[in-house]
């Protein structure tokens, strides 16, 4: 869990720069050059990106392998949200 963890806080600021810069959130991986091997280590399986929901927000997030916190495949995932706030800054 750790690994996911530091991974979520390294993408991070380059969600963060990406919107100083465009004044919208990334919509997918390639916005901000994301790319991880796949498998990223024995603990995370895959590092993404899912954005253009309805408040016009974006998820990252990290999907576990089997057996990782008792996290199967099919719910192994968690990860931070972006969601632009009326003052301009990201919540």
């Amino acid at each position: 869990m750790e690994d996911a963890l530091l991974v979520l806080e390294s993408v991070r600021p380059r969600i963060e720069e990406y919107w100083d810069i465009n004044v919208r959130l990334p919509q997918n991986d390639v916005d901000i050059n994301l790319s991880f091997p796949i498998p990223y280590d024995e603990a995370v399986r895959k590092v993404a990106i899912s954005g253009g929901g309805a408040r016009g927000d974006t998820l990252l997030y990290v999907m576990l392998n089997a057996g990782v916190a008792d996290a199967s495949p099919s719910d192994g995932a968690f990860g931070l949200q972006a969601t632009p706030h009326p003052d301009g800054h990201l919540t």
